[in-house]
């Protein structure tokens, strides 16, 4: 299905993942590499393995979910950092999207990387860890974009997220 769906919107799909770790309320932009400067310690390091961003003026907050009731109404990106099957099933009955488990993040093929499944749209990226030391390695990253809401399930910490959080806060 997906690949039917034409050059264009494929096209257009990998330049909106390219960026999407720069997504602010909406719009896009990407960190440019002097904003890359060295992190000295991990902003996710104690922090919940499930956190919402909502829209507060012109930036995101990031809230922790600790009462997986109470997800806060207006999140527009859902962070998963280590989920377990607790947190997975809470983002899969709020959005109605199916969660990929680590497992079949890192055996995904490199043709099944993009794909559509019930209205939702997969991407599993491998993205650099650690290259700042002397034992950098790779990790899958899955991004699902379902009805304008950002989802990204991973199980380490790519530089890109550690950017991220830390111009949000």
């Amino acid at each position: 299905e997906y690949l039917a769906a034409g050059r264009s919107q494929r096209s257009a799909d990998l330049a909106f993942a390219n960026n999407v770790i720069g997504l602010k309320l909406g719009r896009l932009y990407t960190v440019s590499p002097s904003e890359t400067g060295a992190l000295e310690t991990s902003p996710y390091k104690g922090l919940a393995s499930f956190a919402v961003y909502v829209p507060r003026g012109n930036t995101l907050e990031r809230r922790p979910v600790e009462d997986f009731q109470q997800i806060p109404e207006g999140a527009v990106w859902f962070d998963l950092f280590r989920p377990g099957a607790e947190e997975d099933k809470v983002v899969e009955r709020a959005l109605g999207v199916a969660v990929p488990t680590r497992e079949e993040m890192q055996e995904i093929e490199v043709t099944s990387r993009l794909y559509v499944e019930n209205g939702a749209r997969y991407m599993t990226a491998t993205l650099m860890c650690q290259s700042d030391t002397v034992t950098p390695k790779t990790t899958p990253v899955t991004f699902i974009l379902a009805d304008h809401r950002l989802v990204t399930v991973r199980y380490d910490e790519p530089r890109p997220f550690a950017i991220v959080n830390s111009k949000l806060n």
